[in-house]
């Protein structure tokens, strides 16, 4: 261990110690709340987020064994209740201004949010180049995110947050007619933010704080009063504080429940409070490094991944000498943050000086919102009327083209769609992928490719395609059923070959688990495996039960959404996306047939039921391998295995693991993406037809 790292712990101390004066009994720090005070324990607080974000990276229990170094534990846990701090005192900062200045929010956003963004801007663009230039995977994501927002710059959500807070402040105390009013209303709103961050399971540090900014503006409210009763009381209200904020830290750690740690960090602000009207901190390094608290929080982050570990790639940069990097982080922060700050402030300054034009401005902006919003309610209502019509003269078309290519089997009293051509020896059953609207229409090109040698079978699920939609939930079991049913009631017989698109790999092979006798050979098009979301669970470190939340979740915004752009029309505007994406071998009336399918059955109910049951659909197969005798290709793609798709897992191990006789179960690596069964059907066949032939060769 490197014992030179705890040399910053009394360092701190004397950071913090250093020109505080001690209030005896009977008298207070009358400047307790000031902004001096207030700006030196703020700064004191960036230095210990640094030292935070470093412990996450060298000695969180998370890591792998192999890099961490012990030192900064104690500061892995307590980044949150940092944070609070900054969230209390910026809505008592906030509220403190406005009842100070009658004109304060004239100008507001100027003032408060352009340096921000600025800065915001600026960091994010340095921390994309920095990744760039690491060769790190760079990706991004918006807010309806299951665990949260994939984010440019993972260290920005801080500022995201704050930026929200400030319009729901200036919203409220502009327009709600008491401050009363007001300071309910961003209640109200901190509240769904909440709601809205729990709902999606974002990282409890997305939230577990955010409750403090409403409390400092209570505080700031009722200043006076709040300090006398807390003179008082001052010997039961210390003790108290800080025993609670010991007892719901210790819970939060113990249950990681997000609103048990909101209970401890309003105890830690309450327990700083009062020690801050007994003890005045203050001294030149505090007071610098307070008023560049936003540059040395967002900028620290970049030098921390320049210099720190990586998860995800090797880092050629990374200091391993913890002290050193502590070292190292801080003053190049240190040496960048304050010209940052010095150029950003002039040009916020320059802004309130014309607050006439700010005020135009924001006059000009409020009426190009009413005119944008008249304009979108126009589109939409045009349209929806241009989508009806659409829909009522494109059904005569989809009409024909049912009675011309497709049979419709009777299961349990509901339509299933099929497609059936071609002749053979061998009977080929293809299944579509999870996303496919109509795979009797994407895949007819590959099963026309094989109907040259075989017969050839393209089932809809039920809530695709042409098929009814049904109440059945959608698990594996009922899947197998259904599509086994179809098939004897379109008097179709087995043994059957079944090529399985993703995730329909699992209904092929428990319907092999359960009528080996009727399965002749199994071909898995990137089909999805049982053991897929194990590594999935463990590279976001999540629960099952949470995943499976996160799944229905997710299919209920998928719907949702989906609904949405039905009725509103918009849905015409992604079809073409869409049947342009697949890039499918089919004629120009085909696509307008596909395009109508995509905008009636992508993400219907059934689909999201099938979401929502992947989980415990893939736990039922878990563990369980194919048969020594039966014949298996899997046919996989390089994008599958090397991209975004299933990250944390290897794809082309996960399916070899399935495998019990190579001598007749393959692996096959093709470069291209999952949607090869479409835009390649001539190649895919061709692989297809050579491993049906090698079965007649081995007989």
């Amino acid at each position: 261990m490197n014992y030179v790292i705890y040399i910053y712990y009394p360092l701190l101390i004397l950071l913090i110690l250093w020109g505080c004066k001690w209030f005896n009994k009977g008298n207070w720090n009358e400047e307790a709340l000031s902004l001096s005070q207030t700006k030196a324990l703020q700064g004191f607080c960036s230095v210990c987020i640094m030292l935070h974000h470093i412990a996450q990276k060298t000695c969180a229990p998370w890591l792998p064994s192999e890099v961490i170094t012990h030192g900064l534990d104690c500061f892995v846990p307590i980044g949150y209740l940092l944070v609070g701090i900054f969230l209390f005192f910026s809505g008592f900062g906030l509220y403190k201004s406005y009842r100070a200045k009658p004109d304060y929010l004239q100008g507001f956003f100027g003032r408060r949010c352009f340096h921000p963004l600025l800065v915001l801007l600026l960091t994010t663009l340095i921390m994309v180049a920095v990744r760039s230039r690491m060769c790190e995977k760079i990706s991004f994501s918006g807010p309806f995110h299951l665990t949260g927002p994939i984010m440019l710059n993972g260290y920005s959500w801080f500022v995201y947050t704050l930026l929200i807070f400030y319009v729901l402040f200036y919203l409220a105390f502009q327009y709600c007619k008491s401050e009363k009013s007001a300071t309910f209303f961003v209640l109200i709103g901190v509240l769904l933010y909440i709601f809205f961050c729990d709902w999606w399971m974002y990282g409890s540090w997305w939230y577990n704080s955010v409750i403090l900014f409403v409390v400092g503006i209570l505080f700031a409210r009722y200043e006076n009063r709040l300090l006398q009763y807390m003179q008082k009381a001052y010997l039961l209200f210390l003790p108290t504080a800080l025993v609670a904020t010991c007892i719901f830290f210790l819970l939060g750690e113990h249950t990681q429940n997000a609103f048990v740690q909101m209970s401890a960090s309003c105890a830690f602000v309450i327990s700083l409070l009062l020690l801050g009207m007994k003890i005045k901190i203050g001294n030149k390094a505090l007071s610098f490094l307070g008023n560049i608290t936003l540059e040395f929080y967002l900028l620290h982050g970049v030098f921390l991944q320049i210099f720190g570990y990586n998860e995800t790639i090797s880092n050629p940069n990374q200091i391993h000498n913890i002290a050193l990097l502590i070292l190292v982080v801080f003053l190049c922060t240190f040496i960048t943050a304050y010209p940052i700050h010095k150029l950003f402030s002039a040009l916020t300054a320059s802004l309130p000086k014309h607050s006439e034009m700010t005020a135009l401005l924001w006059k000009d902006f409020k009426k190009f919102l009413k005119w944008s919003f008249l304009f979108l309610l126009s589109i939409t209502l045009f349209s929806i009327l241009k989508h009806n019509h659409t829909r009522q003269s494109m059904q005569p078309l989809v009409d024909d083209y049912i009675a011309e290519n497709i049979t419709f089997a009777n299961v349990d009293g509901e339509k299933m769609s099929a497609y059936i051509t071609g002749k053979g020896e061998h009977t080929i059953v293809l299944l579509r992928g999870h996303d496919d609207p109509c795979p009797t229409l994407t895949l007819s090109p590959l099963a026309d490719a094989l109907a040259t040698q075989n017969k050839v079978i393209i089932l809809d699920y039920f809530g695709c395609g042409f098929s009814d939609t049904t109440n059945k939930e959608r698990t594996a079991v009922n899947y197998v059923y259904e599509i086994r049913t179809a098939l004897q009631d379109l008097g179709v017989e087995g043994p059957y070959i079944f090529a399985a698109h993703e995730l329909s790999g699992l209904y092929a092979q428990l319907y092999a688990e359960m009528y080996q006798e009727e399965v002749e050979a199994i071909v898995g098009l990137d089909s999805s495996v049982a053991a897929q979301p194990q590594d999935l669970l463990l590279v976001n470190n999540i629960t099952p039960q949470i995943y499976q939340e996160q799944l229905k979740k997710q299919g209920m915004l998928n719907y949702t959404l989906r609904q949405t752009l039905y009725f509103s029309g918009y849905g015409r505007i992604l079809s073409p996306l869409y049947t342009n994406s697949i890039k499918a071998e089919l004629s120009r009336q085909e696509f307008t047939i596909l395009g109508e399918q995509f905008i009636e059955n992508y993400y219907s109910l059934n689909s999201v039921d099938e979401t929502a049951h992947r989980y415990e659909n893939h736990q039922l197969l878990l563990q369980h391998k194919y048969p020594e005798n039966l014949p298996v290709l899997f046919i996989l793609t390089d994008y599958a295995r090397d991209g975004p798709l299933y990250p944390g897992s290897d794809w082309l191990q996960l399916h070899q693991d399935l495998c019990t006789n190579p001598s007749i179960q393959h692996t096959l690596l093709i470069d291209g993406n999952p949607y090869f069964v479409y835009y390649a059907p001539d190649e895919t066949a061709d692989t297809i037809q050579k491993f049906i032939d090698s079965l007649d060769t081995r007989e």
